[in-house]
């Protein structure tokens, strides 16, 4: 299982990057990659990437200009 979600955190990073599919929650993209709950989701990625899917999509979107 781990395996499978490791694969699964590396779809939803790339998700949470794409700005095509900024049009889906976290918890869609939870879904579209496969996880079956929310929570599963948020701990499989924190434990991989060190945070959360909200944090991590707000550290790699562009800040605004001033």
């Amino acid at each position: 299982y781990n395996l499978v979600n490791r694969f699964r955190v590396e779809q939803a990073k790339g998700l949470l990057l794409d700005p095509k599919a900024a049009h889906l929650s976290v918890e869609g993209i939870a879904y579209e990659c496969g996880f079956k709950s929310r929570s599963t989701f948020f701990k499989f990625f924190k434990k991989e990437v060190g945070m959360t899917p909200t944090t991590f999509k707000s550290n790699a979107s562009p800040s605004p200009s001033k």
